[in-house]
């Protein structure tokens, strides 16, 4: 696992412009994390932020949970990424969807639009709240295409939401418990989990056990959002959702990344290295950076930098998370943070994340 740094008492060049970002309000606290080679080199807590604090992960919950319960269903034998979505989802009956295929939604090429705010929708309103998650699905069901399946390529909410119906379908239980069973505790993750909205005392309880980072304060719930899924379409399907849902800590982020890395490698995993390396593959005939639930560097822009090699893949989420694996190289960078406490806009992630990828691996591959 390597060493677990404190504090730093010399700031590194990352450190420093962690902390120029909480002195310009871009975030209130950040964590840090790096590793190269199985070691963490780098852990930082920025801010109001701890080593150990709990963020909202927001997309990152794509990869983390959805993809990685995907995963673990393939190398079983359960699910085939290339089998018809409708073999789980004989409610995928509308025109043009006969195609799609489980590996169209993990690309985000299905078709389907990127994001439609549901939680407005007037029969997601009039549902139960036990009744609206099942809801939120029907409708996306029916949500008319904006393309052909497989023809372009648009990064979608939506079609996650369609995947976790799948997955939990061929899995037998919902995503968290999935994700659990499957993923959490192989690993002896504590704070990683999806915080479901029902039993209504759950987000108190954890807020007195862990520290977690507050996001922001959302006037539709009228409250500052701790310990509670900040995306909106989650929040309606109850806090556990395949787009969105999932919270963790820096070094629980970094160890489900690590494992993903050892598996690709060939090394010891609860994932199975054949199906990992299946997921990580570029697909030469798509003019798209998406993998099987991943993205991965771009020539040009990629919020990895320019010292990541294009055998890496990650992700990011709205909140101001981030996750990028070098598979080459053996480095995993982590960073949460709560931008979004002051609200949606603007956004300085953009801005921040490339040249901080490129001072962390100064940081990591140069001394």
């Amino acid at each position: 696992m390597g060493t677990m740094p404190t504090r730093r008492s010399t700031p590194s060049a990352p450190a420093r412009m962690l902390d120029r970002a909480v002195s310009r309000g871009d975030f209130p606290g950040a964590c840090l994390l790096a590793a190269r080679e199985g070691q963490v080199r780098l852990h930082q807590a920025h801010g109001r932020a701890g080593l150990d604090t709990v963020f909202d992960l927001a997309s990152l919950t794509k990869v983390l949970a959805t993809t990685a319960v995907a995963m673990r269903l393939t190398a079983d034998g359960v699910v085939d990424p290339g089998e018809p979505a409708r073999r789980w989802l004989p409610e995928l009956d509308g025109p043009g969807l006969r195609p799609l295929r489980l590996e169209h939604l993990l690309a985000h090429c299905s078709g389907l639009p990127a994001w439609l705010p549901l939680f407005r929708d007037p029969a997601v309103r009039a549902a139960r709240p036990a009744r609206r998650r099942h809801v939120v699905r029907r409708v996306v069901a029916h949500t008319p295409l904006a393309a052909r399946v497989g023809a372009e390529t648009v990064y979608s909410d939506l079609g996650f939401i369609l995947l976790e119906w799948a997955l939990e379908r061929a899995g037998g239980a919902r995503l968290d418990r999935l994700a659990r069973r499957l993923i959490f505790e192989p690993l002896g993750l504590r704070r990683t989990r999806f915080i479901p909205l029902q039993p209504p005392g759950l987000p108190g309880a954890l807020r007195r056990r862990w520290p977690f980072a507050p996001t922001e304060r959302c006037p539709r719930r009228g409250r500052r959002l701790v310990a509670e899924v900040h995306d909106d379409n989650a929040h309606a399907m109850g806090g556990v959702a395949g787009h969105a849902g999932l919270f963790s800590t820096a070094h629980e982020v970094y160890l489900i990344a690590r494992e993903l890395l050892a598996a690709h490698g060939g090394g010891r995993s609860i994932f199975e290295r054949d199906v990992v390396r299946a997921f990580f593959r570029r697909r030469p005939r798509r003019a798209s950076s998406r993998v099987l639930g991943w993205d991965t560097p771009t020539p040009a822009g990629s919020s990895a930098g320019r010292r990541f090699s294009p055998r890496s893949v990650g992700h990011l989420g709205f909140t101001g998370t981030s996750l990028w694996i070098d598979l080459a190289q053996e480095v995993v960078v982590v960073l949460l943070t709560n931008r979004v406490y002051r609200g949606r806009e603007p956004n300085p992630m953009p801005a921040l994340r490339p040249r901080l990828h490129d001072a962390v691996m100064r940081a990591l591959l140069d001394r």
